[in-house]
């Protein structure tokens, strides 16, 4: 082939080619319907689990469901089982979702049904309209998510005791307990209070180094007059010169008795005539 010329491609390849890949690649009217034939299939089991009774694991295959579709029909039968289960916002959220597609065949030919559901979820609901500060703060109704400040709408909660909880970054959080009628409108003011980070105190002082007493060394024993005067100095700390000086001390008070009582000898006449 010469440098630069465009090779010559076959058209008949070219069109194969294109056959094949539109066969791989499945037309959207044919996946569509493959799609609803699950979520009918899903639809009819569920359908009769709640005819046995068991509501709960009826509801959990129309909400895997989801993943595949979700045509009006799903959104209904979603809302019936969760009535039956006595999950009231979550009832009406869906059947209000599915009652919005009026032109829908399944939804006009069930119409009644789903209006009277919808008035008996009702019943069992009240409207919360939660307003205050911060902006951001998110509101959570018995410990479930419902939104953030400022809310678009009132929130639709169960009637009877729900508990309205508030949180923000930096701020206390709060939590109150309302009561709620069936069919009441309650509006409920909250303002947070902000977290007041002090500031930490200044480490104390250091004090300062103390210097440490040099300890005097007692000087070696040694010849001259000081080491005399110790010498000297210690007599009086030996039991034995204190011993000595005693007796003598002892001995001179005895001979001051003895020579004063020579002294004084004498009759009782040489005394009384003395005179």
């Amino acid at each position: 082939m010469r440098k630069g010329a465009v090779p010559f491609v076959c058209p008949s390849r070219v069109l194969v080619a294109a056959l094949v890949a539109a066969l791989l690649v499945p037309a959207p009217g044919r996946a569509q319907d493959d799609a609803q034939k699950q979520v009918d299939a899903i639809i009819k089991k569920a359908v009769e689990l709640r005819r046995q009774g068991n509501d709960r694991d009826a509801l959990a295959e129309l909400q895997r469901a989801t993943s595949i579709a979700n045509p009006p029909r799903l959104s209904a039968q979603i809302a019936l089982a969760e009535q039956a289960l006595g999950l009231w916002p979550a009832a009406d959220k869906h059947l209000r979702e599915a009652l919005e597609h009026g032109a829908d065949p399944w939804i006009k030919k069930n119409r009644k049904l789903l209006d009277e559901s919808l008035a008996t979820v009702d019943a069992h609901l009240g409207t919360l309209d939660v307003w205050g500060a911060p902006e951001g703060a998110q509101v959570l109704i018995d410990g479930e998510p419902a939104g953030t400040l400022p809310l678009s709408i009132a929130i639709k909660v169960p009637a009877g005791t729900v508990e309205l909880t508030l949180r923000a970054k930096n701020f206390v959080e709060t939590t109150r307990k309302l009561e709620i009628s069936p069919g009441a409108s309650v509006r409920e003011h909250v303002v947070l209070r902000e977290i007041s980070i002090a500031a930490a105190p200044p480490p104390p002082p250091t004090p300062p180094e103390t210097a440490v007493p040099a300890v005097a060394v007692s000087p070696s024993p040694s010849t001259g007059p000081a080491a005399d005067d110790d010498e000297h100095r210690s007599i009086f700390t030996r039991w034995w010169f204190w011993t000595i000086a005693a007796a003598v001390v002892a001995g001179g008070v005895t001979a001051a008795v003895l020579v004063t009582r020579k002294g004084s000898d004498c009759t009782a006449t040489t005394c009384s005539t003395f005179n």
